[in-house]
């Protein structure tokens, strides 16, 4: 599900929700139109906000060769994404 998608069925605005995950509504809005690209660390608050339902694949995330995992910092040269919750790779971009 888009991030569009579900904002618009579970009839939640773009202030309140933009207040929820710590951003600006602006930005918010740029991020549901797939205007700007987004950390993972953004991206997994989506995720965790939505319970899942906006999934990683759905979200425009930044294609940097260093994701955060934890503390540390992963040079990954393939540019894999590991799924928070289930521990399975997230399709390439």
């Amino acid at each position: 599900m888009t991030l569009d998608e579900f904002m618009t069925k579970a009839m939640i605005n773009i202030p309140k929700f933009a207040d929820l995950l710590g951003i600006s509504p602006n930005y918010l809005s740029n991020v549901r139109n797939h205007k700007v690209r987004i950390s993972i660390t953004l991206a997994n608050r989506i995720f965790r906000a939505t319970k899942g339902l906006v999934t990683l694949e759905e979200l425009p995330i930044s294609k940097s060769r260093k994701i955060s995992v934890g503390k540390k910092l992963i040079n990954n040269p393939e540019y894999e994404l590991v799924d928070p919750f289930t521990g399975e790779l997230v399709k390439d971009r």
